[in-house]
């Protein structure tokens, strides 16, 4: 189990992660996270909670570019290329 966006938690099958859909779940607050509700979030003070107008949680960019593309499609393209496509039955090599 791991948590998300959403004060919600996850299940992990293999390396998916899949989350129910929910109507009662709630978001996350820049208030919840300045008030400490979230300490196994928080491993040390940040100084961005001291910017006027700075909201923790929908201000800062949870992912960049080695998690979107490095990790994630170009891990998954290389591995299409070297092992081949289970479906399609074709690799490069």
């Amino acid at each position: 189990m791991v948590n998300s966006f959403l004060d919600k938690r996850g299940q992990r099958d293999g390396q998916r992660m899949s989350f129910q859909h929910s109507a009662e779940c709630e978001s996350r607050t820049d208030a919840l996270f300045r008030t400490g509700a979230y300490p196994s979030h928080v491993k040390h003070p940040t100084p961005l909670s001291d910017l006027v107008n700075f909201d923790l949680v929908l201000d800062v960019v949870i992912s960049e570019r080695m998690h979107l593309t490095d990790k994630g499609v170009s891990a998954k393209c290389i591995d299409m290329w070297i092992n081949g496509h289970p479906e399609i039955g074709f690799k490069l090599t």
